[in-house]
């Protein structure tokens, strides 16, 4: 329910309608270049859809199962988002809100960016 009803404020919210072409356009294509900036409604969007991210990721065990047959919609999801510049502009922006393991996963699987060395509070 979560992702649908953020996936459509995202289709249908004119101030993100950039954000959303990012997110769709280029399922299967490599990481776009450097964007314009990012905006705060835009921000605000991506880090939904990161804790939305990290929710599946936890409920699903995904840093175990991120390769199992159920989980290739998540997955797919997941690299579209991490290919986004304006998305991964989020990330580098707020990932420190975002659990450790959760982090990790990330920087492992969507090549988005960790702190080295982990910076812990």
């Amino acid at each position: 329910k979560a992702f649908d009803e953020l996936w459509e404020r995202l289709r249908t919210d004119p101030d993100l309608a950039s954000l959303f072409q990012e997110l769709t356009g280029n399922a299967l294509a490599q990481p776009l270049p450097a964007a314009v900036p990012l905006t705060l409604t835009e921000l605000g969007a991506c880090m939904e859809l990161m804790q939305l991210m990290e929710n599946v990721f936890l409920d699903l065990r995904l840093g175990d199962f991120w390769e199992h047959p159920d989980n290739r919609g998540w997955s797919m999801l997941f690299i579209m988002c991490a290919k986004s510049p304006r998305f991964r502009d989020a990330w580098t922006k707020v990932r420190h809100t975002y659990g450790i393991r959760f982090e990790y996963f990330c920087d492992q699987h969507l090549g988005l960016t960790r702190d080295r060395p982990v910076v812990r509070v």
